[in-house]
C-alpha cells in the first residue's frame, strides 16, 4: 500500500513531467497502453476473438487490429491477420485499398480514389451499427472528410497531402471564405477572411494523440477494475 500511495502522490505532483513524456513518446506510450489492454482482454478476460499486439505508430481502437491510422499493412503478419469483428473487417478492407491507392501519383485521380474508399468504409460500417467500434470508426472517417472539405490547407498540415481525399466538383469552404488575393505571411497558418490567421495546427496535433492515449488508459483501468470487482464481490 505504501508503494502505491507514493506512486499516486508522485503522479499527482508531477503532471507537467507526465504530459511532456506522453507527448514526446506518444507512439510508444499509446502502444504500451493499448497492448496492456490487449493483454488483459486475451489473458484475463479470455476474449477468444483475434486480437494482436500493436506495433509502434499504430493508433487503433481497443482490441481492433485495423480500425485507426498507421496500420502496418506492409507486414505479412499484420496484413494477413484476421479482423477483431465486422467493423474491424471494414477497416481492414479500407487499409488494403489505401495501400493500393498510395501507389498512385499525387493528383485528382488519387484524391478521388481516397474519397471513394472513405465513403465505402462508411457504408460498410453502417451495416453493423451495434458492433464494437462502430461509433468511433465512423466518426473518425467522417471527421477526416469534413476537414478535407473545410480546409485542405489545415488537413495537409495535420495529416499530410498524401492522405487527402477530394470530391470532384465540390466547392471547398476554404475557397469560399478566402479571397484569392489574400495571402498569409506565415504559410504555416491558415488564412481566413480579411487576412486573419487561425493558428490551430499545433493544438490539434497535440490534442489528438494525447486524447487517444488518455482514452486508452481509461479503457485499460476500467477493464482491470471490472475484473477485480467481479472476482472480489460476493455472488448473489
Amino acid at each position: 500500500m505504501l508503494i502505491a500511495e507514493r506512486a499516486y502522490n508522485w503522479v499527482k505532483d508531477h503532471p507537467q513531467e507526465i504530459a511532456g513524456f506522453a507527448w514526446e513518446n506518444r507512439g510508444k506510450v499509446f502502444q504500451g497502453v493499448s497492448n496492456a489492454q490487449r493483454y488483459v482482454s486475451k489473458n484475463i478476460l479470455r476474449d477468444t476473438r483475434p486480437i494482436r499486439y500493436l506495433r509502434e505508430g499504430e493508433i487503433h481502437l481497443p482490441s481492433h487490429n485495423f480500425t485507426g491510422p498507421g496500420t502496418a499493412v506492409h507486414l505479412p503478419e499484420v496484413r494477413n491477420h484476421r479482423p477483431f469483428n465486422n467493423i474491424d473487417g471494414c477497416s481492414k478492407i479500407h487499409d488494403l485499398e489505401f495501400d493500393e491507392i498510395f501507389k498512385m501519383p499525387l493528383g485528382e485521380g488519387r484524391e478521388q480514389a481516397i474519397r471513394d474508399a472513405d465513403k465505402r468504409a462508411i457504408a460498410c460500417y453502417d451495416k453493423y451499427p451495434n458492433e464494437n467500434g462502430y461509433t468511433l470508426a465512423k466518426a473518425g472517417i467522417n471527421s477526416k472528410m469534413s476537414l478535407e472539405d473545410l480546409s485542405p490547407t489545415l488537413f495537409d498540415q495535420i495529416m499530410g497531402q498524401s492522405y487527402r481525399g477530394t470530391e470532384h466538383g465540390l466547392v471547398l469552404e476554404e475557397e469560399k471564405a478566402v479571397p484569392r488575393k489574400t495571402k498569409c505571411k506565415n504559410k504555416s497558418k491558415l488564412c481566413q477572411r480579411g487576412g486573419d490567421v487561425l493558428d490551430t495546427v499545433d493544438l490539434i496535433k497535440a490534442a489528438v494523440p494525447v486524447g487517444l492515449i488518455l482514452y486508452g488508459e481509461y479503457r485499460l483501468g476500467r477493464t482491470i477494475h471490472d475484473v477485480i470487482r467481479a472476482r472480489t464481490e460476493p455472488h448473489t
